[in-house]
């Protein structure tokens, strides 16, 4: 998905276009909007699921399903500029997934999703892992293989320094 346009739909859209919109953009939501592009509500996909479970039809109206899940009056959302804190707070406090950014006029201009917030938690740090010596203290073990490359467990010492490294949000080591 390039631009959120991409998510748009009319009230007017049928079920059947909504699947094809959702599945095209794979956000698992689309956004129903006016022409002036404000918010009216939201369709995900658990609210096709739950639609077709309770029997609608594919030419049901986005305006049919907002109404028929009850979400009238105001979809969740946060203003442009919200910032990251703001969003995961929001985020974790709804319980969704996904919140559409709207202007003063209320027009959507960004969807901010969990997932993208997550990864731009990811730590902006590095590590350096300084393994080298004699091996003096190991020694008889450190004879033929160098120490980092001891196993312990069933790893090698220096897999498993690297493996916690990443685990801890560590992506880049030397």
């Amino acid at each position: 998905m390039k631009h959120v346009s991409d998510l748009f739909i009319s009230t007017s859209t049928k079920l059947r276009d909504v699947l094809v919109r959702s599945n095209e953009t794979r956000r698992g939501i689309v956004l129903v909007v006016d022409e002036a592009r404000r918010l009216l509500g939201v369709v995900t996909d658990g609210d096709i699921r739950r639609a077709f479970l309770a029997g609608t039809d594919l030419d049901t109206t986005a305006d049919e399903l907002l109404e028929a899940k009850g979400a009238r009056p105001r979809p969740i959302t946060a203003p442009v500029g919200a910032s990251h804190e703001q969003l995961m707070a929001l985020l974790q406090e709804t319980g969704v997934s996904h919140v559409p950014l709207v202007n003063a006029e209320d027009q959507v201009e960004k969807l901010v999703c969990l997932e993208d917030l997550l990864q731009e938690d990811e730590l902006a740090l590095h590590a350096v892992v300084m393994a080298g010596g004699r091996g003096t203290r190991l020694h008889p073990l450190t004879e033929d293989m160098p120490k980092p490359m001891l196993p312990v467990g069933d790893r090698p010492l220096m897999e498993r320094i690297i493996r916690q490294l990443s685990e801890t949000g560590i992506r880049q080591s030397a």
